[in-house]
This record gives structure tokens, sequence and C-alpha cells, in this order.
């Protein structure tokens, strides 16, 4: 029996840091400084991109998906911008 191993090397982790105009004021920047740091002490470059409430994303181009916690008055227009993200629409 023959096993085909195959090796993926990742040097760039991307990460999308959903809302982070609406979630910072949680301080949830600094989970994502920690992150950083915790990939770069492992030798990873970090990627970080905000995205913001209303813009377009291609989920595909990330690795990474971090969300914060929300205001009580936040969550449902937080809710319905994730419903347009196709991958996360499947999982909600």
């Amino acid at each position: 029996m023959k096993l085909d191993i195959s090796i993926v090397i990742i040097s760039k982790i991307k990460i999308c840091y959903l809302y982070s105009d609406a979630l910072n004021p949680a301080g949830d920047s600094g989970n994502i400084k920690a992150i950083v740091r915790h990939l770069k002490d492992n030798r990873l470059e970090a990627e970080v991109t905000n995205h913001l409430l209303g813009e377009s994303i291609n989920p595909d181009d990330f690795d990474i998906f971090y969300l914060g916690g929300a205001q009580d008055f936040d969550r449902e227009a937080i809710l319905s911008d994730m419903k347009k993200i196709s991958v996360i629409n499947n999982t909600l």
C-alpha cells in the first residue's frame, strides 16, 4: 500500500478581524496583538485585515477569522452583515 503524503509549509497566516470598528471598545485589539505575537514567536508571519461593517469579503482569502464580543445593540447589525458572507452564512 502506497501512501501519498503532502506537506504544506505555511509561512504567513492571514487573519480577518471581523468588525473591528464596532467591537474594539470591548478591548479585543489586545487579543489580536496576542495572536500575532504568538505566531511571530513560532516563526510565522501574521497579516491582519480589518473587515468593517458593510464591506464585502472573500472568505477564501483568510486562514483565521476573529470575532470579539459585542454590545447588545450591535449584535443584530453584525449578525445581519455576517449572513451576507457566504461561508459564514452556511453556519448561522
